[in-house]
C-alpha cells in the first residue's frame, strides 16, 4: 500500500492511494416526482442527476407502495426544476411485476 501524509494535512486517520478499481455505494434519499410510467421503467423527475447506468432503488407510492430496483438511462437537465431521468426497471421478483401492474392499472 502507498501512503503519504502531506504537510498540513490535519486528517486523523491515514489515508491510502487506491491501486486499481475500488467501487462504492453510496445510495442517495432524494424525493422524486414520476412524470409517466410502464412495467418496463418510468420517467422521473429529481433535483439531482444520477449517472448513466447506475443501480438505484425506487419506492413508488400510489394506491400501493412498491418497491422496485431500476437502472439509470437517461438524464436530462431541465432548468430550473432540475433533471428528467429516465430508468429502466430490472427487477425479476414476480410478486414486485404484480403490484407494479396493480399500481399501474390503478392509475387509468
Amino acid at each position: 500500500m502507498n501512503w503519504t501524509r502531506r504537510g498540513n494535512d490535519r486528517r486523523r486517520d491515514i489515508r491510502f492511494e487506491v491501486l486499481g478499481s475500488l467501487r462504492g455505494n453510496a445510495p442517495s434519499a432524494q424525493n422524486v416526482q414520476v412524470r409517466n410510467i410502464a412495467k418496463g421503467g418510468a420517467l422521473i423527475e429529481g433535483y439531482s442527476p444520477f449517472p448513466l447506468n447506475t443501480r438505484v432503488c425506487l419506492k413508488v407510492s400510489g394506491s400501493i407502495e412498491v418497491h422496485l430496483e431500476a437502472r439509470i438511462r437517461r438524464v436530462t437537465s431541465v432548468l430550473p426544476t432540475g433533471y428528467l431521468i429516465g430508468v429502466e426497471f430490472v427487477d425479476t421478483n414476480p410478486i414486485v411485476l404484480r403490484r407494479l401492474e396493480g399500481l399501474i392499472a390503478s392509475l387509468g
